[in-house]
């Protein structure tokens, strides 16, 4: 019930042109998780563009779609179509999200009430269908914890190995590992959409990084 409720509040969001589909949906009665196989969401009149999650993993979800506990989604590659064909643009090995929560459902969604425990994904690769004018390259892992709400954040990346034309120096951006404490990331981002300066992290924040080039 709870993953249909879900479905529902998700489905709604989406334009009436957006389909979201599924294959086969079980739930093991002792942990509660619930297993989805072949996630689909992309275009209607286009149903060769899509994004797939080949197997998703849902645990504590709440009722009316309020949220999730743990999310953990396998294989997920992005396709569109470029001059005629398809081309698959993106593709990450891995994805887990810890601690989402959301607006109950019927409250208006506001992005800065918005908590997430933390998100990581693994081996992500981007292979655009015009190398010669986007970046491509592969990303080992990104880590984003304590998000939202007042308290200190973290962000981390490991293993980014890009080619980027058009860089004023050289086309290629390599960085062996990055990582930044109490930036206030969301925060940051609802300022710069705004078109306002962000407020300055309470406390100051801390930045590593090792291995660029």
């Amino acid at each position: 019930q709870a993953f249909a409720e879900a479905m529902a509040r998700l489905r709604a969001l989406l334009p009436p042109e957006t389909r979201l589909e599924h294959g086969a949906v079980a739930v093991e009665p002792l942990s509660g998780r619930i297993l989805v196989a072949d996630l689909v969401l992309g275009p209607r009149d286009s149903p060769e563009e899509r994004l797939h999650v080949s197997r998703l993993v849902l645990q504590g979800l709440r009722p009316g779609g309020g949220g999730v506990g743990v999310l953990a989604a396998d294989t997920i590659t992005l396709t569109v179509m470029d001059a005629g064909r398809l081309h698959r643009v993106s593709a990450i090995g891995a994805l887990r999200l810890e601690g989402l929560a959301l607006p109950a459902e019927g409250e208006p969604f506001d992005p800065a009430a918005l908590r997430l425990e933390a998100l990581e994904i693994a081996d992500w690769s981007f292979t655009p269908a015009q190398p010669d004018t986007d970046p491509s390259g592969r990303l080992g892992r990104l880590l984003l914890a304590a998000i939202g709400g007042d308290r200190p954040d973290r962000l981390a990346l490991e293993a980014l190995d890009l080619r980027v034309p058009g860089l004023p120096a050289g086309d290629r951006l390599a960085i062996g590992r990055v990582e930044v404490e109490n930036i206030r990331l969301l925060p940051l981002i609802l300022a710069l959409a705004a078109g306002q300066p962000p407020a300055p992290p309470p406390g100051g924040y801390r930045l590593v990084a090792q291995d660029m080039s």
